[in-house]
């Protein structure tokens, strides 16, 4: 619960003060954790985001960084399974009026991933990949669906392994106060 807080506080701080900064907490459903020997469920989960984007033309592309942690889930064959994945955001804006905003998001980056209570086991850290779309609700306000895959090596082996889910997210921007000054 230390760590919950300690990096729920870090992401809150570092966001609050960078310009175009998201926050973000996800909800992961339907995760499968895909071996050679077969799929295994995994439970849900929480995950903290922030992205903060990079003010860099891309010909109507939007792109960014950023960063998700996620708390500890249970696999249902034993033990648990988190990862502190890092990647670019690319965004372009399809439906734009003055109430809402689609937009497609891509993911791209590299994923640590933490086993715990499965003794002689470790994952090597891989690529992680996702694809979206995210619903602005207001200039402070968006929600988003997507579908995430961290892609990983058994440690000292070649053998895949595939961590799948489909995620929900809330997310806020920091960047309203900027208005008022």
């Amino acid at each position: 619960m230390k760590k919950f807080i300690f990096i729920f506080l870090l992401i809150i701080s570092i966001s609050s003060f960078a310009s175009g900064s998201l926050f973000q907490v996800t909800m992961d459903v339907s995760g499968s954790l895909d071996t050679p020997t077969g799929d295994t469920d995994v439970d849900s989960g929480i995950s903290l985001t922030s992205e903060w984007n990079i003010p860099f033309d891309l010909g109507g592309f939007d792109l960014g960084i950023g960063t998700e942690y996620q708390l500890d889930r249970d696999i249902d064959t034993g033990g648990e399974i988190r990862y502190w994945n890092t990647y670019l955001v690319f965004s372009k804006d399809m439906i734009n009026n003055s109430f809402n905003k689609l937009t497609p998001v891509f993911k791209i980056g590299r994923g640590n991933p933490t086993l715990s209570g499965l003794p002689g086991i470790s994952l090597d850290s891989g690529i992680f990949y996702s694809i979206g779309l995210k619903y602005s609700i207001s200039t402070l306000a968006h929600a988003e669906i997507s579908y995430s895959v961290n892609n990983n090596e058994f440690t000292g082996t070649s053998t895949d392994v595939d961590y799948t889910r489909i995620n929900f997210t809330w997310g806020t921007r920091f960047d309203y106060m900027k208005e008022y000054y």
